[in-house]
């Protein structure tokens, strides 16, 4: 008798059929309960943000370097924050914005991670 985490292990009809803490489902092997379910999306949110951060900063910078003075775009390769500052200026608002987003949602995917 294959039997998930937390079921009792007394048959049918043979006293309480209570479960200690959170069903948890056994899917080819592997046990997934509510916490390691949080966790996968934590990990894909970090994930997923930090690309997205990492893939608007060089975006920010080509684009930087594209317009007018052309040394902010280098400048801001190595100094992160003025980037979007630097795009909203520029007119790249929108690039500005997904970096602004990207790295909220990456710092609030950080403390969730730590909890």
């Amino acid at each position: 008798m294959k039997r998930t985490v937390g079921q009792s292990s007394r048959g049918p009809g043979q006293g309480s059929e209570k479960t200690d803490g959170p069903e948890l489902v056994e899917i080819r092997g592997f046990r997934l309960g509510f916490f390691q379910n949080v966790d996968v999306v934590v990990l894909v949110a970090l994930v997923v943000s930090f690309a997205a951060l990492v893939t608007a900063h060089v975006a920010l910078a080509f684009g930087l370097t594209l317009a007018e003075p052309r040394w902010r775009g280098p400048v801001s390769l190595f100094v992160p924050p003025l980037a979007p500052y630097w795009g909203m200026e520029a007119g790249m608002k929108r690039r500005s914005a997904l970096w602004v987003t990207a790295l909220v949602i990456y710092a609030l995917a950080r403390i969730a991670a730590e909890l």
